[in-house]
């Protein structure tokens, strides 16, 4: 198993940051697609912008993940890195 620290912009001082499990091979973009569908099922809305509104954002404001390409909205904070099983970079 491989973890990523995936680090998204909240619009204010303090971004979201989440770790993410996946299978060693797995990629980035999995983890991130994973990240995606289990806001997804939990009902989190908040990170979401609708397809309607997408043309009031620039495309470095926003990534697009999941089994559903869900828009999600990072205002330019975005980072993907693998760290090791006990936390450590």
């Amino acid at each position: 198993m491989k973890y990523y620290e995936i680090t998204i912009g909240s619009g204010i001082i303090y971004p979201y940051e989440f770790i993410i499990e996946v299978e060693d091979y797995e990629c980035a973009q999995d983890a991130f697609d994973k990240l995606v569908d289990k806001l997804e099922e939990e009902g989190n809305e908040g990170l979401f912008i609708s397809p309607e509104t997408i043309d009031e954002y620039y495309e470095d404001q926003y990534s697009v993940g999941g089994n559903h390409g869900r828009y999600v909205l990072h205002d330019g904070i975005f980072y993907i890195k693998e760290i090791v099983a006990n936390g450590k970079y």
